[in-house]
């Protein structure tokens, strides 16, 4: 017996009951797409292996920047926790680098309006005080000890020599160091009169 035929609402040509797809277009004669839109679909939903790797790169670059941000924000935590700790062993030299900073920009703004003599003034008068900042950040650096065991009820910040409080030296070194690096670019920037 011969199963009854239909008509391909696409092409127009006979299929027989029960049929998927038309033999001759490609429709699926349940749903109306073609094999090309079929197709298509199915392409977007595959992995290609050079997807996948590229999404192994961007994963990776991802997981590092991460690193790298949780690094960056524990190293501003210690640097802040050590601001707080020692305070007066930071106030001076900020506030000398900031005056410093101050001097160059009045020095530019004068000599800019025409004002020479006055601009060398504060120009030597910067180089002065950045030549100064950076002994003075330099002997600071030196004092710091990191093997020498400290005891605070002995500490007096007006006594040199005097054992130092307890906080982390390895921190404070490298801060007085960015500190006085920042000094000598202010000094090699400064224009000599």
């Amino acid at each position: 017996m011969a199963k009854p035929q239909l008509q391909c609402p696409a092409c127009g040509s006979k299929v027989e009951l029960g049929d998927i797809e038309c033999k001759v277009c490609g429709v699926n004669l349940k749903s109306g797409e073609s094999f090309e839109a079929r197709a298509k679909k199915a392409k977007g939903k595959a992995v290609h292996p050079e997807h996948f790797t590229g999404r192994i790169y961007v994963g990776v670059a991802v997981a590092f920047g991460m690193v790298v941000f949780a690094g960056l924000m524990y190293q501003t935590k210690v640097v802040e926790k050590s601001f707080a700790e020692r305070p007066d062993l930071y106030q001076y030299p900020v506030q000398q680098l900031q005056e410093v900073q101050d001097l160059v920009t009045v020095a530019r703004q004068e000599a800019a309006s025409g004002n020479a003599k006055a601009a060398a003034e504060d120009y030597r008068t910067a180089t002065q005080r950045a030549q100064t900042l950076i002994e003075w950040l330099t002997t600071q650096a030196d004092r710091i000890k990191p093997e020498q065991p400290y005891e605070r009820q002995t500490y007096d910040p007006y006594t040199p020599g005097s054992n130092q409080p307890k906080y982390n030296r390895t921190v404070a070194r490298r801060v007085l160091n960015d500190l006085k690096a920042k000094a000598e670019r202010e000094l090699s920037s400064i224009p000599t009169t």
